[in-house]
């Protein structure tokens, strides 16, 4: 190794050397660039490097680590919308199994999950906070979206709240709780699908949703689902779902034939410094957690627990359209999988 480093040493001052001397002869830059690789390709052939080893550096981006199925029913879609959290000594989540929504816990959260129906729990997004049971959740009226606020003792048993339908939105939201403060990520409108912001001291009075991220000008036809946020020692970060309409702009309602895709949904990563605004896609915008080769919808919810970041992943062999929902799920039913990321891994990301 030593006599490599130093043959490469050797080999820089050689060439450093050979560009004063072109340099001195007044030849262009690109007659230059030309003669100092004939050089290169001279002393490659001399040396037998022909093409050196790429050295991977030992502080790659590490992706989450896939755990295994958390829950499944092949006769029914299966749904866990929401990250863990403690409750009671359990891991605790909320299970959408066929329509019906449980309150699901659990010795390590990734098995062994025992189930609890729940009355007039929201389907959309719930916490824990300081022993009390907050939730969200979406209302359709009339083809408009409404937001409903939900709360509860034992997590079993809910009660509406409080209602906004002041304002319009889409079915997707993430609460966060952060230091008396209720951030909700919540989708601007039904369509096109971007993330916005909206929060509260009270959990009752909201303020404006505000558009805080969207696709760019380049994306064509991909559209952002939702965005589940937690925050850490080093920042906000949300797991993003891109969404992939249809080629020529169609949404849920398009027949198939599909192309490869069409319909289809991912997890990116952002990060926000004070977890309301300036947002940025990390990871140059490619998928946070691999979608296996037979998956075509992933969607996703995590939280903190520990040093840890988990992810629990709603995810389906069929296409996200209508069509596919009433005709394509057999054997192809939405199940649930656990994921982890260190968050000493995760905060490579913004190094």
């Amino acid at each position: 190794m030593m006599n490599k480093l130093i043959s490469n040493r050797l080999i820089g001052l050689i060439v450093l050397l050979l560009m004063l001397a072109l340099n001195a002869n007044g030849q262009t830059v690109e007659e230059r660039l030309n003669a100092l690789e004939k050089h290169k390709a001279r002393v490659d052939s001399a040396f037998g490097w022909g093409n050196p080893p790429i050295v991977i550096s030992p502080d790659s981006l590490k992706q989450p680590v896939y755990e295994g199925i958390t829950y499944i029913d092949n006769n029914t879609d299966c749904v866990i919308y929401n990250g863990s959290f403690m409750f009671n000594g359990k891991w605790t989540n909320y299970l959408n199994k066929g329509g019906i929504l449980y309150m699901i816990t659990s010795d390590n959260g990734l098995n062994g999950w025992q189930l609890a129906q729940t009355s007039g729990a929201p389907y959309g997004s719930i916490l824990l906070v300081n022993g009390a049971f907050r939730g969200s959740a979406h209302r359709w009226w009339g083809g408009l979206c409404d937001s409903y606020f939900y709360g509860s003792t034992n997590g079993i048993s809910w009660a509406t709240m409080s209602m906004d339908r002041t304002q319009q939105s889409g079915e997707d939201r993430n609460l966060l709780y952060d230091n008396g403060l209720y951030r909700n990520y919540i989708r601007v409108r039904p369509k096109p699908r971007t993330i916005g912001y909206s929060e509260s001291n009270n959990f009752t009075s909201w303020t404006r949703i505000v558009e805080i991220l969207k696709p760019d000008a380049s994306e064509v036809n991909k559209q952002f689902y939702q965005m589940s946020v937690i925050k850490t020692d080093r920042g906000y970060f949300g797991l993003l779902t891109v969404y992939r309409i249809g080629d020529n702009g169609e949404d849920v309602e398009q027949f198939p034939p599909y192309s490869s895709e069409e319909h289809t949904s991912d997890l990116q990563l952002a990060y926000s410094a004070n977890g309301k605004d300036n947002w940025i896609r990390l990871n140059g915008k490619k998928n946070f957690v691999n979608r296996r080769s037979d998956i075509k919808q992933i969607f996703g919810w995590w939280s903190v627990i520990g040093n840890t970041a988990y992810i629990y992943t709603a995810e389906s062999k069929r296409r996200h359209t209508d069509w596919e929902n009433a005709h394509n799920t057999a054997g192809n039913r939405y199940f649930a999988c656990r994921y982890k990321i260190e968050l000493s891994d995760l905060y490579k990301y913004i190094n």
